[in-house]
């Protein structure tokens, strides 16, 4: 099924509404670093376990490979610190559990699309609407 060209341009823009360029940290050689802040609506999450994963890319239904794991702080943001040997610039991250400031919630689960090539941006925003756009986007790699 081919989707309207309109649909890709909106998921497109979702997900770039949840991304921004800025970053401060200096790593060594080899070592690249995705910062970012986990939301639940207006709400920080705080202590999610996120998780940066790059897409499988040896055939269909082969693996991610996890690339580094952290845990948001009291204002719902996280650094994590991965080595450059594993990309190909496609990958997610995955933000489990947390408090969004109603006690600890198991049940959290938000997730977005992020890009590591060297251009791209290296702070993302995880939230309902970063989540909606990667299910959009992926959706046509699924089983129905």
């Amino acid at each position: 099924m081919r989707l309207p060209r309109f649909s890709i341009t909106a998921a497109l823009a979702l997900l770039a509404a949840g991304c921004t360029s800025t970053s401060t940290t200096t790593l060594p050689l080899g070592v690249s670093g995705l910062h970012g802040v986990v939301q639940s609506g207006t709400h920080t999450v705080a202590g999610a376990t996120v998780t940066l994963y790059a897409m499988g890319t040896s055939g269909s239904g082969k693996g991610a490979i996890a690339l580094g794991r952290a845990t948001t702080n009291a204002a719902g943001k996280f650094f994590i610190a991965y080595g450059n040997g594993h990309l190909a610039g496609k990958a997610y991250a995955i933000a489990t559990g947390g408090n969004a400031g109603k006690g600890g919630n198991a049940a959290i689960g938000l997730s977005a699309l992020v890009s590591t090539t060297a251009d791209a941006a290296s702070s993302v925003t995880i939230n309902e609407r970063s989540t909606v756009a990667l299910a959009f986007a992926l959706a046509q790699f699924t089983d129905e």
